[in-house]
């Protein structure tokens, strides 16, 4: 068995701009969300569809806040909402291990458009708690029993 230092060439060649296929999504509903800090203020988003996979993604917001536009799976986001069920509330930072990217404002507008879907609830006095509405094991089904078509925030649902 050969050993090679460190710093010897190796002829193994690695194709670094390999990379995993993108997957693509269709867009089959378009809406936006007051942020919880200023409802003035607005987050907008998409759900998506890519085979059977059904996903999220926040695609602008009114204001200032940088954060993640990758897409965020609903059967993830249905994982993440399991031990949820058993508190009385719960902040918006339990959203955060939803995201591969750590923008700090990804799981308050994640948060804010749960909200604004009605799978959250509000906690009187706690800007950031929430309460769980909608289950996770109907959290699929609430979210795919919106329009098949694509609508934007301007057109009547």
């Amino acid at each position: 068995m050969e050993i090679k230092p460190d710093n010897a060439k190796d002829d193994t060649k690695v194709d670094s701009s390999a990379k995993a296929p993108e997957v693509v999504f269709e867009t089959i509903y378009v809406d936006s969300a007051p942020k919880l800090r200023n409802p003035e203020h607005l987050v907008h988003y998409e759900l998506g569809k890519s085979g059977k996979k059904h996903g999220i993604h926040i695609t602008s917001n009114d204001n200032n806040g940088l954060f993640s536009n990758e897409w965020v799976m609903l059967d993830d986001i249905a994982k993440c909402l399991e031990p949820l069920a058993k508190l009385d509330n719960f902040p918006s930072k339990l959203l955060v291990t939803l995201f591969k990217k750590k923008s700090c404002n990804n799981s308050g507008f994640l948060a804010a458009i749960l909200r604004h879907e009605g799978v959250f609830g509000a906690v009187d006095k706690k800007m950031y708690q929430h309460h769980l509405i909608i289950t996770s094991a109907n959290l699929i089904k609430h979210f795919t029993s919106k329009p098949t078509q694509a609508t934007t925030p301007d057109t009547p649902k």
